[in-house]
């Protein structure tokens, strides 16, 4: 790689972004001197906003010139685990671009006519609204608590929006948006209308319920901290830690009958809540 074309697309890249970041995903962009990323944005929102709109086609061929990996930036860019998900028995719509998270909130936004007619062109639909964020992000404040440098590194680097990210694009497009899951869901409130459109998650795969029959949320847990879904072991006691298991359906007694540790409680408790 033309380590030249790297620092250019680096400098570029600069003029958007408002944080430090110290993430950089290695496998999409190897060689990135990193150090590049330590300086803090510093134009004021006129200069950034003419910044964006002057320079959006240069940086967009240049990203496309740099070898990023084939599946990222094919046409289709379909999810490369795609025969893996029973897709035909699944009563939820399923989009087939890697980034599901991504393309579940676009077809809320936009309806499924709107999704299909533009299935082709999905790597530059994403890295538009991605970059639209990032600019949303510095001049607005969000309504959620986010680690913006978290939310930035993964709009401009990461293969698929993070729960944080997807939560600044409801505020960006003032929707409401419920994430549910089996036993537990968040909530995005950025209208008075009360009205919610939801995503599921099905089998570790995000996907939309046209038909309406996974919209009950009661008994699940509502978790409303979004950067931050559950706090160290010190922090609960056990009494906490046993009603937030039952309230996941998850048995806080052993093969033996009797009680798990606090620890053990713990552990599947943050494994049900991060690994889905």
């Amino acid at each position: 790689m033309d380590l030249r074309i790297n620092n250019f697309i680096v400098d570029d890249i600069e003029k958007y972004m408002i944080y430090d970041i110290n993430i950089i995903n290695q496998n999409e962009y190897n060689n990135i001197n990193k150090e590049k990323f330590n300086k803090m944005f510093q134009s004021d929102n006129e200069k950034s906003d003419k910044m964006f709109e002057s320079n959006k086609e240069k940086l967009d061929k240049q990203i496309n010139n740099t070898n990023l990996d084939n599946k990222q930036i094919n046409n289709t860019n379909l999810d490369n685990k795609y025969s893996k998900f029973d897709y035909q028995n699944s009563k939820l719509f399923i989009p087939k671009h890697n980034d599901k998270l991504f393309w579940c909130l676009y077809i809320l936004e936009n309806g499924i006519n709107i999704y299909n007619l533009n299935f082709n062109s999905a790597f530059s639909i994403e890295k538009e609204f991605k970059i639209k964020a990032i600019t949303f992000m510095k001049n607005n404040e969000h309504n959620v608590k986010i680690k913006k440098t978290q939310v930035e590194s993964n709009l401009l680097f990461d293969k698929r929006i993070s729960i944080q990210s997807l939560s600044l694009l409801c505020n960006m497009y003032k929707i409401n948006v419920r994430l549910i899951n089996n036993n537990f869901y968040y909530e995005f409130l950025n209208n008075d209308t009360q009205e919610f459109k939801n995503i599921i998650i099905e089998n570790k795969k995000f996907g939309i319920d046209f038909d309406n029959k996974y919209q009950n949320i009661e008994n699940k847990l509502l978790i409303t901290n979004i950067s931050k879904p559950i706090n160290s072991l010190s922090y609960y006691k056990v009494d906490e830690l046993v009603e937030l298991a039952t309230k996941l359906k998850i048995n806080v007694k052993n093969e033996n009958n009797k009680n798990k540790t606090k620890k053990d409680i713990y552990d599947e408790v943050y494994k049900v809540i991060y690994d889905c």
